[in-house]
């Protein structure tokens, strides 16, 4: 059963994640860092539902850390994505602390998106 410890201020295994919901992004963005110290793979699927733009391209990765002095280590990325697509991806390696960042280029680039999935 997916649940939030509010004990330990952290995700557990079989958490459902909605990391970025539904919605338009023009530029590169990232997500909140979220505690991950008592997971071992996440999970994740990509739904791209909208892209426009010149050349548009988006590519989302998973970054992780340690703690809050750390420098961000990329765990992996869902292939580029350039129009509509969806993808299932597992990350594993995961430091106690991850987030996911989607790079956006292109000109004048828009994707609409969302990223979901569960911790194990």
């Amino acid at each position: 059963m997916a649940r939030y410890s509010d004990a330990l201020s952290r995700f557990v295994r079989g958490m459902s994640l909605a990391l970025h919901a539904s919605g338009p992004e023009t530029a590169t963005v990232q997500g909140a860092w979220f505690n991950t110290e008592e997971v071992s793979t996440l999970d994740l699927f990509l739904d791209v539902t909208a892209a426009s733009g010149t050349t548009p391209s988006m590519t989302v990765s998973i970054e992780t850390r340690e703690g809050a002095a750390d420098t961000p280590a990329t765990v992996g990325s869902f292939a580029a994505k350039t129009g509509v697509a969806s993808e299932r991806k597992r990350f594993a390696g995961l430091g106690k602390e991850c987030r996911y960042v989607a790079t956006i280029t292109g000109t004048t680039p828009s994707f609409t998106f969302a990223l979901t999935g569960v911790s194990k």
